[in-house]
Protein backbone atom coordinates (compact mmCIF):
# COMPACT_ATOMS: atom_id res chain seq x y z
CA UNK A 1 0.00 0.00 0.00
CA UNK A 2 2.73 2.29 0.67
CA UNK A 3 4.23 1.84 -2.76
CA UNK A 4 0.57 2.68 -4.14
CA UNK A 5 0.56 5.87 -2.13
CA UNK A 6 3.86 7.13 -3.38
CA UNK A 7 2.79 5.97 -6.95
CA UNK A 8 -0.54 8.28 -6.86
CA UNK A 9 1.69 11.66 -5.38
CA UNK A 10 3.96 11.04 -7.93
CA UNK A 11 1.38 11.05 -10.51
CA UNK A 12 -0.65 14.17 -9.49
CA UNK A 13 3.12 16.06 -9.83
CA UNK A 14 3.51 14.84 -13.33
CA UNK A 15 -0.03 15.03 -14.64
CA UNK A 16 0.33 18.73 -15.95
CA UNK A 17 2.96 17.64 -18.18
CA UNK A 18 1.69 14.11 -19.86
CA UNK A 19 -1.98 13.01 -19.87
CA UNK A 20 -1.55 8.84 -20.84
CA UNK A 21 -0.54 6.41 -17.97
CA UNK A 22 1.96 5.31 -20.15
CA UNK A 23 3.96 8.50 -20.04
CA UNK A 24 3.21 8.91 -16.52
CA UNK A 25 4.65 5.76 -15.59
CA UNK A 26 7.75 6.54 -18.16
CA UNK A 27 8.50 9.78 -16.18
CA UNK A 28 8.12 8.16 -12.84
CA UNK A 29 10.42 5.72 -13.83
CA UNK A 30 12.59 7.83 -15.55
CA UNK A 31 13.25 10.29 -12.30
CA UNK A 32 13.96 6.59 -10.54
CA UNK A 33 16.68 5.91 -13.18
CA UNK A 34 15.66 3.11 -15.51
CA UNK A 35 17.57 3.79 -18.98
CA UNK A 36 14.62 2.25 -20.73
CA UNK A 37 12.47 5.03 -19.79
CA UNK A 38 14.63 8.14 -19.66
CA UNK A 39 14.95 7.08 -23.55
CA UNK A 40 11.19 6.90 -24.17
CA UNK A 41 10.55 10.01 -22.26
CA UNK A 42 13.59 11.98 -24.36
CA UNK A 43 12.05 10.54 -27.63
CA UNK A 44 8.67 11.96 -26.60
CA UNK A 45 10.33 15.47 -25.95
CA UNK A 46 12.08 15.00 -29.19
CA UNK A 47 9.13 14.21 -31.81
CA UNK A 48 6.16 16.26 -29.51
CA UNK A 49 2.65 14.51 -28.95
CA UNK A 50 1.65 13.82 -25.54
CA UNK A 51 4.79 16.16 -24.32
CA UNK A 52 5.56 19.63 -25.98
CA UNK A 53 8.59 19.51 -28.36
CA UNK A 54 11.11 20.55 -26.71
CA UNK A 55 14.41 19.51 -28.15
CA UNK A 56 16.76 20.78 -24.60
CA UNK A 57 14.92 18.38 -22.18
CA UNK A 58 14.82 15.64 -25.29
CA UNK A 59 18.66 16.41 -24.75
CA UNK A 60 19.03 16.26 -21.48
CA UNK A 61 17.62 12.68 -20.81
CA UNK A 62 19.11 11.45 -23.68
CA UNK A 63 22.27 12.32 -21.92
CA UNK A 64 21.24 10.24 -18.72
CA UNK A 65 20.64 7.27 -20.96
CA UNK A 66 23.83 7.93 -22.21
CA UNK A 67 25.59 8.45 -19.26
CA UNK A 68 24.38 4.76 -18.54
CA UNK A 69 26.19 3.31 -21.99
CA UNK A 70 22.39 3.26 -23.44
CA UNK A 71 23.86 2.53 -26.99
CA UNK A 72 20.60 4.16 -28.67
CA UNK A 73 20.51 7.01 -26.22
CA UNK A 74 24.68 7.73 -27.34
CA UNK A 75 23.84 7.61 -30.86
CA UNK A 76 21.19 10.45 -30.12
CA UNK A 77 23.53 12.58 -28.20
CA UNK A 78 25.75 12.31 -31.34
CA UNK A 79 22.97 13.56 -33.54
CA UNK A 80 21.72 16.30 -31.38
CA UNK A 81 25.26 17.64 -31.60
CA UNK A 82 25.74 17.04 -35.03
CA UNK A 83 22.87 18.91 -35.67
CA UNK A 84 22.85 21.04 -32.83
CA UNK A 85 19.45 20.48 -31.51
CA UNK A 86 19.24 21.04 -27.77
CA UNK A 87 23.13 21.87 -27.53
CA UNK A 88 25.34 24.01 -29.45
CA UNK A 89 26.73 22.13 -32.49
CA UNK A 90 29.84 20.35 -32.47
CA UNK A 91 30.84 17.88 -34.97
CA UNK A 92 34.12 16.37 -32.88
CA UNK A 93 31.77 15.64 -29.88
CA UNK A 94 29.14 14.36 -32.38
CA UNK A 95 31.82 12.05 -33.85
CA UNK A 96 33.25 10.99 -29.75
CA UNK A 97 29.58 10.23 -29.51
CA UNK A 98 29.02 7.84 -32.34
CA UNK A 99 32.17 5.80 -31.44
CA UNK A 100 30.99 5.27 -27.62
CA UNK A 101 27.64 3.94 -29.21
CA UNK A 102 29.12 1.76 -32.21
CA UNK A 103 31.23 0.42 -29.19
CA UNK A 104 28.47 -0.67 -27.16
CA UNK A 105 26.59 -2.27 -30.54
CA UNK A 106 24.91 0.57 -32.12
CA UNK A 107 24.37 -0.22 -35.98
CA UNK A 108 23.01 3.38 -36.68
CA UNK A 109 27.01 5.01 -35.00
CA UNK A 110 28.50 2.40 -37.28
CA UNK A 111 26.98 3.14 -40.43
CA UNK A 112 27.30 6.95 -39.66
CA UNK A 113 30.97 6.47 -38.87
CA UNK A 114 32.10 4.51 -42.15
CA UNK A 115 29.47 5.81 -44.45
CA UNK A 116 29.86 8.76 -46.00
CA UNK A 117 26.85 9.06 -47.33
CA UNK A 118 24.26 8.43 -44.46
CA UNK A 119 23.86 12.50 -44.59
CA UNK A 120 21.76 11.66 -47.56
CA UNK A 121 19.82 8.89 -45.76
CA UNK A 122 18.98 10.47 -42.52
CA UNK A 123 15.81 12.50 -44.04
CA UNK A 124 14.47 9.47 -45.07
CA UNK A 125 15.62 7.76 -41.64
CA UNK A 126 13.54 10.28 -39.60
CA UNK A 127 10.47 10.39 -41.76
CA UNK A 128 10.76 6.49 -41.10
CA UNK A 129 10.91 7.24 -37.28
CA UNK A 130 8.00 9.59 -37.70
CA UNK A 131 6.10 7.43 -39.03
CA UNK A 132 6.46 4.69 -37.05
CA UNK A 133 5.68 6.97 -33.93
CA UNK A 134 2.39 8.30 -35.94
CA UNK A 135 1.66 4.45 -36.32
CA UNK A 136 2.19 3.83 -32.54
CA UNK A 137 0.24 6.62 -31.34
CA UNK A 138 -2.36 5.41 -33.73
CA UNK A 139 -2.21 1.61 -32.22
CA UNK A 140 -2.41 3.46 -28.85
CA UNK A 141 -5.49 5.45 -29.78
CA UNK A 142 -7.11 1.86 -31.07
CA UNK A 143 -6.30 0.41 -28.03
CA UNK A 144 -7.54 2.41 -25.90
CA UNK A 145 -10.83 2.54 -27.70
CA UNK A 146 -10.99 -1.07 -27.57
CA UNK A 147 -10.41 -1.45 -23.57
CA UNK A 148 -12.89 1.07 -23.45
CA UNK A 149 -15.52 -0.80 -25.47
CA UNK A 150 -14.82 -3.88 -23.56
CA UNK A 151 -15.11 -2.25 -20.64
CA UNK A 152 -18.86 -1.11 -21.58
CA UNK A 153 -19.61 -4.21 -22.77
CA UNK A 154 -18.55 -5.73 -19.03
CA UNK A 155 -20.84 -2.79 -17.47
CA UNK A 156 -23.74 -4.13 -19.15
CA UNK A 157 -23.22 -7.55 -18.68
CA UNK A 158 -22.96 -6.38 -14.70
CA UNK A 159 -26.50 -4.20 -14.87
CA UNK A 160 -27.63 -7.50 -16.70
CA UNK A 161 -26.58 -9.71 -13.85
CA UNK A 162 -27.50 -7.71 -11.24
CA UNK A 163 -30.98 -7.13 -12.74
CA UNK A 164 -31.27 -10.79 -13.23
CA UNK A 165 -30.12 -10.99 -9.34
CA UNK A 166 -32.96 -9.03 -8.33
CA UNK A 167 -35.53 -10.93 -9.90
CA UNK A 168 -34.22 -14.42 -9.02
CA UNK A 169 -34.49 -12.44 -5.10
CA UNK A 170 -37.54 -11.21 -6.11
CA UNK A 171 -38.97 -14.74 -6.62
CA UNK A 172 -37.41 -16.54 -4.37
CA UNK A 173 -39.52 -14.27 -1.81
CA UNK A 174 -42.71 -14.97 -3.88
CA UNK A 175 -41.60 -18.80 -3.59
CA UNK A 176 -41.72 -18.20 0.17
CA UNK A 177 -44.37 -16.38 0.84
CA UNK A 178 -46.38 -18.94 -1.18
CA UNK A 179 -44.52 -21.84 1.26
CA UNK A 180 -45.56 -20.01 4.37
CA UNK A 181 -49.01 -19.98 3.44
CA UNK A 182 -49.02 -23.46 2.54
CA UNK A 183 -47.57 -24.56 5.36
CA UNK A 184 -49.98 -22.95 7.50
CA UNK A 185 -53.28 -24.01 5.11
CA UNK A 186 -51.45 -27.66 6.52
CA UNK A 187 -50.42 -26.61 9.68
CA UNK A 188 -46.62 -28.09 8.98
CA UNK A 189 -43.39 -26.26 9.67
CA UNK A 190 -41.85 -26.18 6.48
CA UNK A 191 -37.72 -26.06 7.15
CA UNK A 192 -36.04 -23.93 4.64
CA UNK A 193 -32.43 -24.04 4.21
CA UNK A 194 -30.14 -21.10 4.15
CA UNK A 195 -28.40 -19.49 0.87
CA UNK A 196 -24.80 -20.03 1.27
CA UNK A 197 -22.73 -17.27 1.70
CA UNK A 198 -20.01 -17.06 -0.79
CA UNK A 199 -16.80 -14.63 -0.79
CA UNK A 200 -16.21 -13.11 -3.55
CA UNK A 201 -11.91 -12.12 -4.28
CA UNK A 202 -11.03 -8.92 -5.29
CA UNK A 203 -9.17 -9.96 -7.98
CA UNK A 204 -7.52 -6.89 -9.20
CA UNK A 205 -5.84 -6.50 -5.53
CA UNK A 206 -5.04 -10.14 -5.69
CA UNK A 207 -3.32 -9.45 -8.66
CA UNK A 208 -1.73 -6.44 -7.80
CA UNK A 209 -0.16 -7.01 -4.40
CA UNK A 210 1.63 -10.08 -5.52
CA UNK A 211 4.84 -11.05 -7.36
CA UNK A 212 3.98 -13.44 -9.94
CA UNK A 213 6.71 -15.67 -11.78
CA UNK A 214 7.07 -18.95 -13.59
CA UNK A 215 9.49 -21.35 -14.45
CA UNK A 216 10.87 -18.78 -16.34
CA UNK A 217 11.46 -16.53 -13.50
CA UNK A 218 9.99 -13.32 -12.63
CA UNK A 219 6.48 -12.23 -15.17
CA UNK A 220 6.82 -9.59 -17.83
CA UNK A 221 3.65 -8.88 -18.33
CA UNK A 222 2.41 -9.24 -14.41
CA UNK A 223 2.89 -7.43 -11.07
CA UNK A 224 6.42 -9.06 -10.30
CA UNK A 225 10.23 -8.19 -9.11
CA UNK A 226 10.87 -6.86 -12.58
CA UNK A 227 7.78 -5.40 -13.39
CA UNK A 228 5.86 -2.24 -11.91
CA UNK A 229 2.27 -1.74 -11.76
CA UNK A 230 -0.44 0.70 -10.76
CA UNK A 231 -3.65 1.31 -10.85
CA UNK A 232 -4.35 3.60 -14.18
CA UNK A 233 -8.14 3.77 -14.42
CA UNK A 234 -11.47 1.52 -13.04
CA UNK A 235 -10.84 -2.02 -13.17
CA UNK A 236 -7.41 -1.45 -14.92
CA UNK A 237 -3.59 -2.04 -14.24
CA UNK A 238 -0.84 -0.35 -16.68
CA UNK A 239 2.85 -2.30 -16.23
CA UNK A 240 6.09 -1.60 -17.23
CA UNK A 241 9.04 -4.07 -16.93
CA UNK A 242 12.61 -3.34 -16.34
CA UNK A 243 15.38 -4.30 -19.33
CA UNK A 244 15.64 -7.76 -19.51
CA UNK A 245 17.59 -10.15 -21.49
CA UNK A 246 16.70 -13.73 -23.19
CA UNK A 247 17.96 -16.26 -25.35
CA UNK A 248 16.01 -17.43 -28.76
CA UNK A 249 18.08 -19.72 -30.62
CA UNK A 250 21.24 -19.03 -29.79
CA UNK A 251 20.82 -15.26 -30.23
CA UNK A 252 20.00 -12.88 -27.01
CA UNK A 253 17.24 -10.11 -27.33
CA UNK A 254 17.53 -7.35 -24.58
CA UNK A 255 14.12 -5.97 -24.22
CA UNK A 256 11.20 -4.05 -22.26
CA UNK A 257 7.56 -5.50 -21.78
CA UNK A 258 4.54 -3.10 -21.35
CA UNK A 259 1.17 -4.03 -20.66
CA UNK A 260 -2.28 -3.49 -19.42
CA UNK A 261 -4.52 -5.48 -17.72
CA UNK A 262 -8.36 -5.39 -17.54
CA UNK A 263 -11.61 -6.94 -17.27
CA UNK A 264 -11.26 -8.77 -13.48
CA UNK A 265 -14.16 -10.30 -13.02
CA UNK A 266 -15.21 -12.30 -9.46
CA UNK A 267 -14.49 -15.89 -11.18
CA UNK A 268 -11.11 -15.08 -11.54
CA UNK A 269 -10.67 -14.29 -15.20
CA UNK A 270 -9.42 -11.35 -16.58
CA UNK A 271 -7.37 -9.78 -20.00
CA UNK A 272 -3.83 -9.21 -20.40
CA UNK A 273 -2.49 -6.61 -23.28
CA UNK A 274 1.28 -6.61 -23.89
CA UNK A 275 3.50 -5.39 -26.45
CA UNK A 276 7.80 -5.76 -26.16
CA UNK A 277 10.33 -3.36 -26.89
CA UNK A 278 13.25 -4.94 -27.91
CA UNK A 279 16.28 -2.83 -27.30
CA UNK A 280 19.05 -4.90 -28.84
CA UNK A 281 19.76 -8.42 -30.70
CA UNK A 282 23.30 -9.93 -30.68
CA UNK A 283 23.75 -12.99 -32.44
CA UNK A 284 22.03 -14.40 -35.79
CA UNK A 285 18.58 -13.66 -36.37
CA UNK A 286 15.87 -15.60 -37.15
CA UNK A 287 12.37 -16.20 -36.92
CA UNK A 288 12.24 -17.73 -33.66
CA UNK A 289 9.72 -16.77 -31.94
CA UNK A 290 10.22 -16.56 -27.58
CA UNK A 291 7.90 -17.36 -24.84
CA UNK A 292 4.75 -15.61 -24.99
CA UNK A 293 5.49 -13.68 -28.36
CA UNK A 294 9.07 -12.17 -28.06
CA UNK A 295 10.81 -11.76 -31.91
CA UNK A 296 14.15 -11.08 -33.26
CA UNK A 297 12.78 -7.60 -34.26
CA UNK A 298 14.48 -4.59 -32.34
CA UNK A 299 12.14 -1.63 -31.33
CA UNK A 300 7.89 -2.03 -30.21
CA UNK A 301 6.94 -4.97 -32.20
CA UNK A 302 3.55 -4.98 -33.36
CA UNK A 303 0.34 -6.11 -32.94
CA UNK A 304 -0.07 -6.17 -29.43
CA UNK A 305 -0.22 -9.51 -27.97
CA UNK A 306 -3.63 -10.70 -25.82
CA UNK A 307 -3.39 -13.40 -23.28
CA UNK A 308 -6.87 -14.75 -21.22
CA UNK A 309 -5.95 -15.42 -17.61
CA UNK A 310 -7.95 -17.35 -15.07
CA UNK A 311 -7.11 -17.46 -11.11
CA UNK A 312 -7.16 -21.15 -9.97
CA UNK A 313 -6.65 -20.38 -6.56
CA UNK A 314 -5.12 -17.39 -4.74
CA UNK A 315 -2.07 -18.18 -5.45
CA UNK A 316 -2.08 -19.41 -8.79
CA UNK A 317 -2.79 -18.12 -12.28
CA UNK A 318 -2.98 -19.82 -15.91
CA UNK A 319 -2.75 -17.50 -19.21
CA UNK A 320 -3.66 -19.01 -22.82
CA UNK A 321 -2.39 -17.30 -25.47
CA UNK A 322 -4.61 -19.73 -28.66
CA UNK A 323 -3.68 -23.02 -27.41
CA UNK A 324 -0.64 -22.62 -25.16
CA UNK A 325 -0.98 -21.68 -21.55
CA UNK A 326 1.47 -20.14 -19.15
CA UNK A 327 1.38 -20.98 -15.25
CA UNK A 328 2.61 -18.10 -12.65
CA UNK A 329 2.86 -18.60 -9.16
CA UNK A 330 3.57 -16.32 -6.23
Amino acid sequence: MKILVLFAGLLISISAVADTSQLKLDLILAKRGDVSAQFSVATAYEFGGDLKKDLKQSFDWYMKAANQSHAPSQYKIGYFYENGYGVAKNKDTAMSWYKKAKANGSNQAKKRLNNKDYEKNEKAAKDKRLALQAKLEKDDVARKAKIAAENKKLAKKQRAAAKKQAQLAANKKAQKSAAKKKATANKTVVARKKPAVVKIPNMMKLVLNNKWKNKHGAADFLPSSTTTCLESADNELTCFSSEKTRKLNGAKVSYTAKSTIVGFKSSGSFKVIYNFNATGVTGIKSKTIGPYGLKMIEGWQEPAIAVKCQANDRKNITCYRGNKKVKFRR
